[in-house]
């Protein structure tokens, strides 16, 4: 079969009109021939459809029971199926959790084999679907596409939730009504890298080339720090350039955009004493006072939070709101809708400087020239306040980021867990009820609420109805494990489970109230084989089955018009939670009945499949789900062992609230403190032979790092072949005779061997490398 097919015949009759035609046969005396031309179809057509119902059974002689129309003999999945197949990859992707297309081929034949449905024998020869049914299910589903996914990191998935920006909106809601900000007052400030080598922009060629090329000035190119800041109502002020030079010179910024700053640090990185200069820039154009602050939203970089910087701020009148840490990204304007601008426009305004001027390179005195003309075409007020709005921060709306949004994060959502509270009076039977049930199971909510379904809502927990046959608890069990992803299993597999478990633990079991002379394994299968049981044999069967799944159970159970939550947890030595379940319970004795259930908040694409379907219908783990096949990746529970980095986790906080200023003071002064300990407490053992050490390679010459004195001319740019110790800041041209240097993997620059404690390691990466900026 061709993959694009044209249709050469007319159009079929519509099925409708085929049923319509043959009611009117049946209850009148015309003939098919008649019927046939009253209704405009062929009468060879109804005349099948004719002989095909007078073939039918006196039982089955009804028109609905009839198919009617164009049938598909050898489509391996129903509609219904495949719906349910392209809603899983939509919440796949929308997870950051997407399939491939060899992937999703896999995923059709797993679920074809799991489900026993019919499938060409190609499909088993290379264990996945063939390349024709995911081409044309492509085209059945217009609303699922190839595309090219953008790497994110891990820290930005998780981190971008609901709690972490409704703390940051509930901040910006209240510095907002207590300072009466308007637009013209919040600004927002952020750094971006400028380098001598971007990107090229795409260009026209030949088709087929293999390779297509773009000039760019070096290999690797050198760094330049761009500080601005933008406010709600369209405005930026003149940029602000950190370079990498020790000692900043005026006629780095010729040609940069009218009132441009800037200053310099080796690195070229922004510190806090750069940031303490942009300040006094920002604070020199805008003028804030204690009368009429500002607010200023930046991110929780380490330059931002030094004492001296906040000092300057409080002083200025400058009210400090931070970013939650990894969510700028999603709340930052500049990184919205202004440095993407910036940084396209300033590649094309390379690619032009390289064609201006042939054969030469571009270097960090140019980048000031360079980016004149780009910063006046993106740092428009369309684009600016564009990003304020898309962020919600101006005009100010809280609901701005929908639910698909947040989806990445809930890969690394966990449930809190609930405190345990154990009242005598609800607690079930059980063996040794003083000390084994007290652990194994506890109340821990009560509610009045006689109306189960409102308590259910409110606890965004969907109820997921089974059979009451006398097996509903293993349906239960089932059906919540496979709605959420832990699992596909019977309740035959649950019953051997069950089987094994109390015949294997038979002292733990013992006093488990059942019967009174039946043993307790032939009770199990009493009601495992015949459905016989009494008031206390699902206790039993429920903590079985948690001690031999490593599951936890959170029973919701309506009793005499009272609703408690209870927690049902392996009560056996050794036994570790792996999985979590909802149950609901209603009823008490003989009329109990056990359903299953699921949070909305944890799977919501699972409760609106169970919401579209007919809730008398039980679901059953044989029941067609892509997630029982493959399910969507889950973060398990955090590890109770302390950490072993010991860092300062940030959080948006207004940093200019003297609470907040005084906890980052303690903070530095401790961490300046352990310096100044570590440096104190070195063994006078360890000073000798540090000593010795030193002595012996300036006898030596052994492994001396240096560059030569004759590079260069004396005309020449001295701070262009001028190297400084990062620690100490003595030029090169001063070290002593065999003084050894040393460089940093990551930035190249140099250090005294001696300033940097490296003595016996290889490698060596210096304190602005190794900085914990933005840590979460």
């Amino acid at each position: 079969m061709v993959r694009v097919y044209y249709r050469k015949r007319p159009e079929r009759t519509a099925p409708d009109v085929l049923q319509r035609a043959l009611e009117h046969f049946k209850s009148t005396s015309d003939g098919y021939k008649k019927t046939a031309a009253l209704f405009n179809i062929p009468a060879s057509t109804l005349h099948g459809y004719i002989n095909k119902y007078k073939k039918l059974d006196q039982a089955e002689l009804s028109t609905p029971k009839m198919s009617f129309g164009y049938t598909k003999p050898r489509q391996v999945f129903t509609d219904e199926q495949e719906k349910q197949l392209a809603t899983y990859l939509q919440h796949a992707a929308s997870i950051y959790f997407g399939l491939s297309p060899r992937e999703v081929r896999m995923l059709a034949y797993e679920c074809a084999k799991l489900f026993n449905l019919q499938m060409p024998v190609s499909w088993s020869d290379v264990q996945m679907a063939g390349p024709d049914w995911f081409s044309a299910f492509l085209k059945r589903h217009p609303q699922l596409a190839i595309r090219v996914p953008e790497a994110t990191s891990l820290a930005r998935a998780s981190a971008f939730n609901k709690a972490n920006v409704s703390v940051f909106f509930g901040k910006l809601a209240a510095v907002m009504d207590r300072n009466k900000f308007d637009c013209t007052r919040i600004w927002n400030i952020d750094e971006t890298a400028i380098t001598t080598v971007v990107k090229p922009n795409k260009v026209v060629a030949s088709t087929g080339t293999k390779q297509v090329g773009s000039l760019t000035s070096q290999e690797r190119g050198q760094l330049v720090t761009l500080c601005a800041a933008v406010s709600a109502a369209g405005q930026a002020i003149p940029p602000f350039l950190v370079f990498p030079r020790v000692n900043f010179k005026s006629y780095f910024l010729n040609g940069a955009p009218p009132g441009a700053d800037g200053s310099a640090h080796p690195s070229g990185w922004m510190t806090h004493e750069n940031f303490l200069l942009f300040l006094k820039h920002f604070v020199s154009i805008v003028q804030p006072s204690n009368q009429k602050p500002v607010l200023l939203l930046l991110d929780n970089h380490q330059s931002h939070l030094a004492i001296e910087v906040l000092d300057f701020a409080k002083q200025n009148g400058i009210v400090m709101l931070s970013f939650p840490p990894h969510c700028s990204h999603r709340l930052q304007p500049l990184d919205i809708s202004v440095f993407g601008p910036l940084k396209k426009k300033v590649s094309q305004a390379q690619s032009n400087w390289l064609r201006n001027h042939p054969g030469k390179p571009i270097g960090i005195y140019d980048i000031a020239s360079i980016l004149c003309e780009p910063w006046k075409l993106s740092m428009t007020m369309t684009n600016i306040c564009s990003g304020f709005r898309k962020s919600g921060i101006y005009p100010y709306n809280c609901d701005i980021f929908s639910d698909s949004e947040y989806m990445p994060s809930d890969v690394t959502d966990r449930q809190q867990e609930p405190a345990s509270v154990v009242p005598d009076d609800h607690r079930p039977c059980g063996p040794d009820q003083d000390q084994n049930r007290s652990s194994n199971e506890s109340v821990v909510q009560s509610s009045d609420s006689p109306d189960l379904t409102s308590y259910l809502d409110r606890k965004s927990i969907c109820r997921i109805p089974v059979g009451s046959d006398g097996h509903c608890l293993l349906y239960s069990v089932c059906s919540s494990l496979a709605a959420t992803n832990q699992g596909a299993y019977t309740s035959v597999e649950l019953a051997q489970f069950i089987t094994k478990e109390v015949e294997e633990n038979q002292a733990y079991y013992k006093n488990f109230v059942v019967t009174e002379d039946a043993p307790l394994p032939a009770t199990v299968q009493a009601y495992l084989v015949n459905k016989e049981f009494n008031n206390n044999t699902c206790d039993l069967i429920l903590n079985s089955l948690c001690n031999a799944m490593n599951m936890k159970a959170l029973v919701i159970r309506e009793t005499g018009g009272a609703i408690s939550e209870l927690e049902v947890m392996p009560g056996r030595q050794g036994v570790q939670i792996q999985r979590t379940i909802y149950l609901v319970l209603q009823g008490s004795g003989g009329g109990a009945h056990y359903n299953g259930a699921i949070c909305s908040k944890t799977h919501p694409s699972t409760v609106e499949s169970l919401s579209n379907r007919s809730l008398e219908r039980p679901l059953s783990p044989n029941t067609f789900s892509p997630e029982i096949v493959k399910p969507h990746p889950k973060a398990p529970q955090r590890s109770t062992k302390a950490c072993v980095v010991n860092r300062k986790r940030r959080k948006s906080c207004i940093l200019t609230d003297t609470p907040e200023k005084e906890a980052l003071r303690e903070e530095q002064d401790r961490r300046i403190s352990k310096k100044l300990k570590q440096k104190v407490t070195v063994p006078k053992k360890l000073q000798l032979e540090r000593t010795q050490r030193i002595e012996q390679n300036k006898q030596t010459g052994v492994g001396v790092k240096r560059k030569s004195r004759n590079q260069g001319s004396e005309d020449s740019d001295s701070e262009e072949i001028e190297s400084f110790c990062l620690l100490c800041m003595e030029p090169w041209s001063n070290s002593r005779s065999r003084e050894k240097w040393i460089q940093c993997v990551s930035c190249k620059l140099w250090s005294h061997e001696e300033c940097a404690d490296t003595y016996g390691k290889a490698t060596y990466v210096c304190l602005n490398c190794d900085s914990d900026d933005e840590i979460s």
